[in-house]
């Protein structure tokens, strides 16, 4: 289906700016998530000039309301005007939020062509993770948060409810990542990667349904955060380069 739409104006659009590059001498072209038409690509003249208003609406994870001159889904939509709803503030991040951030950009570019997201709860939580950074939450726990979410809005997600080969839901022992899946002390052929211990098992069900875990060691954090973008090579051919800054 083409989703080539040209209009005179679309107003009030609300978006994420998650991606900026220079283009050509003062130009800018900006990633967004918008929560009307997911994600755009916005082709902003002069936006590189201090002397723009674009060059302070334009920053990662700001919170934007813009209308464009020229609606385009396939290719570049042309910003005409816009404000910041909500600065996202840099400067009251630690090390390891910021490094978050620059994981969480590079995965929303590498996953901005996927067409059957729903975009407009993925907009909400990226809204929900982003307010969690600015109020100093576990990193370690919001990046696993990001990519299991992630991983369901793309329709890889585990499958986190039983053995893969068998269905039973007790004697977990380990998880598959072929499969995508969990595998039973039955089922168990000791040639999984990623073996489950109870602690594993109740980050694993906490984080699936969004609850925050506070107590955890941060070997637990850094072993779900490698099944994870295992999970993100193996299931959408995700590979992530500022995965070496996590950790």
């Amino acid at each position: 289906m083409n989703l080539v739409i040209t209009m005179i104006i679309t107003k009030d659009l609300k978006g994420i700016v998650f991606n900026i590059f220079n283009y050509k001498e003062n130009d800018l072209i900006v990633d967004v998530l918008s929560y009307q038409y997911g994600f755009m690509q916005l082709y902003v003249r002069g936006g590189q000039k201090t002397t723009s208003k674009s060059f302070f609406i334009f920053k990662i994870f700001n919170f934007i309301t813009f209308d464009v001159s020229k609606l385009n889904l396939e290719e570049l939509s042309i910003y005409k005007s816009g404000s910041v709803d909500r600065i996202f503030d840099y400067t009251c991040l630690n090390y390891e939020q910021m490094n978050l951030v620059m994981f969480m950009s590079e995965l929303l570019i590498k996953i901005k062509h996927q067409k059957d997201i729903n975009y407009k709860k993925y907009y909400e939580f990226l809204e929900e993770i982003i307010v969690d950074i600015s109020k100093k939450k576990n990193s370690y726990f919001l990046t696993n948060y990001f990519i299991y979410n992630t991983l369901e809005l793309i329709g890889c997600a585990p499958n986190l409810e039983s053995c893969y080969n068998c269905a039973k839901t007790n004697n977990i022992v380990a998880f598959d990542l072929k499969n995508s899946g969990f595998i039973c002390k039955e089922c168990f052929d000791n040639n999984s990667k990623y073996l489950m211990d109870k602690d594993i098992l109740n980050y694993l069900y906490k984080l699936s349904n969004g609850n925050e875990i506070t107590n955890n060691k941060k070997s637990y954090d850094k072993y779900v955060f490698d099944l994870l973008t295992d999970l993100l090579y193996e299931n959408a051919g995700v590979y992530l380069t500022s995965v070496k800054y996590i950790y």
